[in-house]
């Protein structure tokens, strides 16, 4: 069983460098959101975005982890 709280631990410096809580999962069943990510890929050669909602539940945008970094660099 894994520890409470967020996957990536963060020094005080990385956290105020990087101010994010890490949630990192490796599931097989998310075959829905990859090909809508898959998707956004093929509208053009702009860097994706998926925003997806379930229901009452609050939007998620998803981007590649690599533009992620890109962009907290």
């Amino acid at each position: 069983m894994s520890q409470p709280g967020p996957d990536i631990i963060l020094s005080r410096v990385g956290k105020r460098l990087v101010p994010y809580q890490w949630e990192c999962k490796n599931q097989q069943k998310m075959k829905t959101i990859y090909d809508w990510f898959t998707q956004a890929k093929k509208h053009g050669s702009l860097e994706p975005i998926l925003v997806c909602k379930q229901n009452s539940r609050e939007e998620l945008a998803v981007i590649s982890f690599k533009h992620l970094l890109e962009l907290i660099k």
